[in-house]
C-alpha cells in the first residue's frame, strides 16, 4: 500500500506543470507581432562572470504567422564601445523554439536584446539586467 501511494505521489509530482520561468526570467507578449510570446533567461540565473561567455536563452512561441529575422544582443563595453552579436531566427507558425545567443560580459550594465523581423520594426526590445560577478567574488568555506 505504501509503495502504491509513493508511486502515485511521484506520478502526481511529475505530471504537475512546471513554472513557466524563473524569477530572473523576463516573460512577455509582443505588441508588434500578434501572438508572439517570449521568455528571456539572461546569464546563469541572472548572473555572469566578468570576461566570460554568457548565455542569453530566448524561448519563442508563435501561434500565428511565420516569423523570420534575427536576435541581436548589444552590450556596452568598458571603453564605451559596443559589442554586437546576431543570431538568425526562423519560427514557423504554430511552433515553439529556444534560441541561445552568447556574449562576453564586460562588467558594465547596458545590455539590450532586440528581436528583428525581416523588413519590419522590431518585435520586441528589452534591457537585460545581468549581475556581474568578478573573479574575486568567491566564498571560502572551511571545515575545521
Amino acid at each position: 500500500m505504501r509503495r502504491t501511494l509513493a508511486v502515485l505521489a511521484l506520478l502526481a509530482a511529475l505530471a504537475a506543470p512546471a513554472p513557466p520561468c524563473r524569477a530572473d526570467d523576463i516573460a512577455g507578449v509582443s505588441t508588434r507581432h500578434p501572438g508572439l510570446v517570449y521568455t528571456i533567461s539572461p546569464g546563469l540565473a541572472g548572473r555572469a562572470r566578468v570576461g566570460r561567455w554568457t548565455p542569453v536563452r530566448v524561448l519563442l512561441s508563435n501561434p500565428t504567422q511565420r516569423l523570420q529575422g534575427s536576435l541581436e544582443l548589444v552590450h556596452q563595453l568598458v571603453d564605451g564601445t559596443q559589442s554586437r552579436h546576431r543570431l538568425a531566427v526562423e519560427l514557423p507558425a504554430g511552433s515553439t523554439k529556444q534560441f541561445t545567443i552568447y556574449y562576453v560580459h564586460s562588467g558594465n550594465a547596458g545590455t539590450v536584446l532586440v528581436l528583428h523581423r525581416d523588413g519590419d520594426s522590431p518585435a520586441f526590445v528589452h534591457d537585460l539586467e545581468v549581475e556581474a560577478i568578478g573573479l574575486m567574488d568567491t566564498r571560502v568555506i572551511a571545515v575545521i
